[in-house]
């Protein structure tokens, strides 16, 4: 390369370029990202909305969608992983068909179970992700089932019992 003179130059340049890890670990509805040391933002895909709180390493989606996580390291680099599936929220299982209804979820704490038809018994227990047990209820001979949960915003596992039929439900509560 001339220089100003014409004569021959050299030029050496030092380049270092940063990386960003944005690799992410999902299982079922809970995401991880890889990265430490970081800054982490989930965001909604595919509009690639922020959202509001999700600033951890893992993110636990309480509905179905796309996620991804803004990776920020500390000299202000940031990255976009992949968007990530998740599509195991609400019923994990079910062998009521569609004659059981559960709603509102998400709830605020109030909500009720539609059994479809009239059960001699009902067993239904909510548990934490932890598998601890919240409250457990019989209910006789009731097709509406009206429930309350006390606890704090979160995601519960409510397990529905009725005759030889279970169903498995995730809730949650905002």
């Amino acid at each position: 390369m001339p220089n100003a003179a014409g004569c021959d130059s050299t030029i050496t340049l030092n380049l270092t370029i940063e990386t960003v890890d944005t690799s992410v670990t999902q299982s079922g509805t809970m995401l991880s990202s890889n990265a430490t040391g970081v800054t982490y933002q989930w965001v909604n895909c595919p509009a690639m909305t922020p959202i509001s709180g999700a600033t951890n390493k893992a993110y636990s989606a309480t509905t179905d969608g796309g996620y991804a996580v803004i990776v920020t390291n500390t000299n202000q680099c940031s990255d976009t992983s992949a968007c990530y599936t998740v599509s195991t929220v609400g019923t994990i299982e079910n062998e009521f068909a569609n004659s059981l209804q559960l709603f509102p979820n998400p709830t605020h704490g109030e909500f009720a179970i539609d059994m479809g038809k009239i059960y001699n018994s009902t067993s239904v227990v909510i548990t934490d992700l932890n598998g601890q047990v919240i409250q457990s209820t019989i209910y006789n001979s009731r097709q509406l089932l009206e429930l309350a949960l006390e606890e704090p915003a979160g995601v519960y596992l409510v397990v529905i019992e009725a005759g030889d039929k279970r169903a498995v439900v995730r809730l949650v509560k905002q």
